[in-house]
């Protein structure tokens, strides 16, 4: 099918190409010239089994000038590679075409129904889910018209990311059939600290750390200076009291009555006794 689809198209491709213009655009005999060159590589590596390199150059073809030929081909070269979804849309827009004619619709209308059963569906549901996540299948994002809703895909293992931002919130897998409908969950990690918050974060730790330092310096310095009012404090008590001692004992001594004359010298109280008895010894 492939093979007789391709020698059929590129039949058709060089007055097709040469009569199409650029949509919105003057014809541009060079671009023509380019798109035909690589249109007839593409034929050339899709009959040799080269699909991969064949869909590169039909799409190199398609960016120069779109054609009925080089989409019809395209979509063909991307059915071999097991890519039904783009290969599909490829041949509607044959179908609605107004430069192609009855014969390349209907084969490509007739290539449309055999791909449809190939295409699967696919639905993800995200726990939990949030506001501004994107969700991307095989790297490619889906639109947020399509979350939670069943969308056709490829069959084949499909790989489900789910991104907050530049982080990776989750990730998971499906096997999707032909035909049938296949659900996934993917756990959606929680929020992690950009790079940014990161450093705002440890600016705010270390400007708690400073404060606390200060707070505790000046906790010691205070402490010390109480320290040294106490002692300053008690050592002039000390001195007062030994003012205040010297000061009394000099009015003590003051106000002591005066000393007998006869007394002084050597106190010998037996004598002083028989003196006062009027007894001599």
């Amino acid at each position: 099918m492939a093979s007789r689809l391709l020698a059929f198209t590129f039949a058709l491709a060089l007055g097709s190409l040469a009569a199409a213009q650029p949509r919105g655009d003057r014809p541009d005999e060079a671009q023509t010239a380019a798109a035909r060159a690589l249109f007839g590589e593409g034929v050339q590596l899709a009959q040799a089994g080269d699909h991969a390199a064949a869909a590169d150059r039909f799409e190199r073809a398609l960016e120069l000038r779109w054609a009925p030929p080089i989409a019809h081909n395209l979509a063909e070269a991307l059915a071999q590679l097991g890519r039904y979804v783009e290969a599909i849309e490829h041949l509607r827009s044959v179908e609605r075409s107004a430069e192609a004619n009855d014969e390349v619709k209907a084969s490509a209308a007739e290539r449309r129904v055999e791909l449809e059963p190939m295409v699967g569906r696919l639905r993800v549901t995200l726990a939990p889910d949030e506001p501004g996540l994107e969700i991307r299948v095989d790297g490619r994002a889906l639109p947020e018209a399509l979350r939670g809703m069943a969308f056709p895909v490829d069959p084949g293992e499909r790989v489900v990311t789910v991104h907050r931002g530049d982080q990776e919130a989750g990730r998971t897998s499906a096997t999707v059939g032909a035909a049938v409908e296949t659900s996934v969950y993917v756990e959606v990690a929680p929020r992690l600290p950009t790079p940014e918050e990161l450093a705002a974060a440890e600016e705010r730790r270390r400007a708690l750390e400073e404060a606390e330092r200060s707070r505790l310096e000046s906790e010691r310095s205070e402490a010390a200076r109480a320290t040294r009012r106490r002692r300053l404090g008690g050592g002039l008590g000390a001195a007062g009291a030994v003012v205040v001692g010297a000061i009394v004992l000099g009015i003590a001594l003051a106000l002591r009555p005066e000393a007998d004359p006869r007394l002084d010298g050597n106190f010998d109280p037996p004598r002083l006794q028989g003196r006062v008895e009027g007894v001599m010894p």
